[in-house]
């Protein structure tokens, strides 16, 4: 009776130590966490006086009204629909630059103007095209007019079947061209295949040496806590900490191997590309040496029956029809490179830049005087009225936020509203958080991309089960509360989602039924008996 006493006297400290008990550090090998985890479902006993000096208090779950409002950090961004980098359609220089950042642009104006060289050529290239497609229909008319006076002879027919067969070779040597980047297309695509392969081998063996990382983690944690209640050696935790170095310089190595063949992969799909282009001109060749051996076909036909008819016709007349066709096309070929550069023929070399919707300028990527390439970036342009607020909230929160719910923002002392357009579907892999997407109407002007924001989003009522703060315990990483076993004195851990934490309450979001007996109070002696229990069994 008088040691039943004494131990009531004892300060609590002591009677943690006698509750935790003071059993010998042993090893730990890497077989124990399946151990671990058939353990946690045992029951903890808690027997005699350890019991009663516990002084644990067993309470009924209770539900409660939540309404709280979460004050949440984000920033304004622009929306993507109506968002345009207005680029360079040539090659040239800006002679012309007008807006800058921050100015309003109707649509369809004019905000540069780029002197472009290529298209220079171009045109000039087109007004010979023009000329000499002017002095073969002048030709061809002179010696029809010729020919109507008998002043020619008998057809050669032989230069025509030459001119047949010079047009057939380069009609297949352009066919050999398609068929050799259909070649070079296919091999491509096998290495862009091979590639693939190589970047989901990378991706696995990243994903196994981030299960490593968290294993190695978790070894750590729990090293860490048993070293600090003395339970293993200072040697024995460093090992611990020196495997997880380990394992992330294998988690890096492994995410370095991904960018690498990411990268590679990047080249074959730029191989590719080329090939395409390569693949386009050859057969636009064909089709230009396809036209031109039909219409030295039609040349040869036409000599023959005049050789054979004796006609009033001549090979003169039918060089000089082939001669006007081939003009003709070369003619509409060079109307289409100066048109394909954004010219007009009898136009100057300078390309007027037009933007495609009214808005705002929100980015110069180039000066005035800055020799630009084709399709580089010139300008950003976004339409202002729409503007999105992008939030990170924690899945535990997503619950209570639904798609049109209306939204309280402020930058510093100006205060304005918005509405959930689209929560996402998968959390950020490092901060856990899921971005939520707000609709801003800023038909006034006055917001801006970029300016960071605070929002309050005003939570509908839901009930929860409410435990004291203390009543939740982390066992091996997870959240549980002890609840009582059907023999007296014995507990068992339940795991538990746990919500927010407000006044000394914790929100049970699941694990835990309106009803059911837990320990509130002392429930961490309670875990000390287990984890006492654990290292006894070990």
């Amino acid at each position: 009776m008088k040691s039943t006493i004494a131990m009531k006297k004892l300060p609590f400290a002591c009677l943690f130590l006698l509750l935790v008990g003071c059993s010998p550090k042993e090893t730990i090998t890497e077989g124990e966490p399946k151990a671990t985890e058939e353990k946690a479902t045992a029951s903890i006993a808690l027997e005699g006086e350890t019991l009663k000096l516990a002084n644990l208090e067993i309470a009924t779950a209770t539900t409660s009204d939540s309404a709280e409002q979460l004050s949440v950090a984000g920033v304004l961004e622009a929306d993507p629909a109506a968002t345009a980098i207005v680029t360079s359609r040539v090659e040239g220089k800006i002679i012309r630059f007008t807006p800058n950042v921050g100015d309003t642009v109707d649509s369809g104006s004019v905000v540069a103007v780029i002197e472009s060289e290529k298209l220079h050529e171009a045109q000039l290239n087109h007004a010979l095209a023009v000329k000499r497609l002017e002095a073969a229909e002048m030709d061809l008319a002179r010696r029809r007019n010729l020919a109507g006076l008998g002043a020619y002879g008998r057809p050669a027919v032989e230069d025509v079947r030459k001119q047949e067969t010079e047009t057939q070779a380069a009609l297949e040597r352009s066919k050999s061209e398609v068929r050799s980047s259909e070649a070079a297309l296919a091999e491509a695509k096998s290495r862009l295949v091979s590639q693939a392969a190589i970047v989901d081998q990378a991706r696995t063996a990243e994903r196994l040496a981030a299960s490593q990382v968290e294993l190695a983690e978790k070894q750590v944690a729990r090293s860490e806590r048993l070293l600090t209640e003395q339970l293993i050696s200072r040697q024995e935790h460093e090992q611990a900490l020196a495997e997880r170095a380990k394992t992330r310089a294998t988690h890096e190595h492994s995410q370095a191997e991904i960018r690498a063949a990411k990268a590679k992969q990047g080249e074959v799909q730029a191989s590719i590309e080329s090939v395409f282009t390569r693949q386009d001109s050859a057969q636009k060749a064909v089709a230009t040496a396809s036209k031109q051996h039909a219409q030295a076909q039609q040349a040869l036909t036409r000599g023959e029956a005049i050789y054979k008819g004796g006609y009033l016709t001549s090979r003169e007349v039918a060089e000089a029809e082939a001669v006007v066709e081939q003009a003709r096309i070369s003619a509409e070929g060079a109307l289409d490179d100066v048109q394909l550069l954004g010219g007009q023929p009898g136009d100057n070399h300078s390309i007027p830049i037009h933007v495609p919707f009214a808005g705002r300028v929100l980015e110069r990527k180039a000066t005035l005087g800055q020799t630009v390439m084709a399709g580089e970036a010139i300008l950003t342009l976004v339409n202002p009225r729409i503007l999105f607020a992008q939030l990170a909230l924690f899945p535990s929160d997503l619950p209570r936020i639904r798609v049109g719910q209306q939204v309280m923002m402020k930058i510093q002392d100006r205060s304005f509203s918005g509405v959930v357009e689209r929560m996402g579907e998968q959390a950020d892999e490092k901060t856990r958080a899921v971005k939520v997407r707000v609709r801003v109407d800023n038909s006034a002007g006055h917001l801006r991309p970029g300016l960071p924001i605070t929002a309050t989003l005003g939570t509908a009522n839901q009930r929860f089960v409410l435990v004291p703060a203390g009543a939740v315990q982390s066992q091996e990483g997870k959240n549980v509360v002890f609840v009582p076993a059907e023999k007296p004195g014995e507990f068992q851990a339940r795991p538990v989602k746990v919500g927010i934490t407000q006044e000394g309450k914790t929100e049970i979001r699941s694990g835990l039924k309106p009803g059911e007996k837990f320990v509130a109070k002392n429930a961490f002696l309670v875990k000390s008996q287990a984890m006492k229990s654990e290292l006894g069994e070990e």
